[in-house]
């Protein structure tokens, strides 16, 4: 049974929220390098060390953190599932009437309404990744790149 520690944070001047995996947040920061599988309460201290030093994408301001836990039990184990745009959980009503919808009622409607969320985030990371041109070829396409682990 493996623990997945997600984290919101949320910017006290323009109230923008986003979700980041703890653990993936205190690799990129460069305070679990060595560990493999680090402990739970050791997460939790450098947590303490890691927020003040985070900032708003958006506007640069501060920010909140607010933990929130949940075990992966595996396979058949039903849980709450989160919408991929705002990361709130979709009811499960709606999961169960729209099995494989991804976002919640208002963010469906945002995005139906042509709404487009400005920012992508990485989703092995949890940062903002920037369209980037690649040439092959003589043919340029634009990537997705991660701009805090490179994927």
């Amino acid at each position: 049974m493996s623990t997945t520690i997600r984290i919101r944070i949320t910017c006290t001047s323009c109230d923008r929220a986003r979700g980041e995996d703890l653990e993936g947040l205190l690799r990129a920061a460069g305070h679990l390098r060595r560990q493999a599988k680090p402990d739970v309460d050791l997460m939790w201290e450098l947590l303490t060390s890691v927020t003040p030093t985070l900032a708003c994408d958006e506007c640069g301001a501060t920010v909140t953190v607010e933990q929130d836990v949940w075990e992966d039990e595996g396979e058949g184990w039903l849980e709450a599932k989160r919408c991929q745009r705002c990361r709130e959980i979709i009811p499960v009503e709606r999961v169960e009437l729209f099995p494989d919808e991804v976002l919640c009622a208002v963010c469906r409607g945002a995005v139906d309404a042509g709404d487009q969320d400005d920012v992508s985030y990485c989703s092995r990371c949890g940062s903002p990744t920037e369209l980037r041109p690649r040439m092959t070829s003589g043919i340029t396409r634009y990537v997705e790149f991660c701009t805090a682990c490179g994927r």
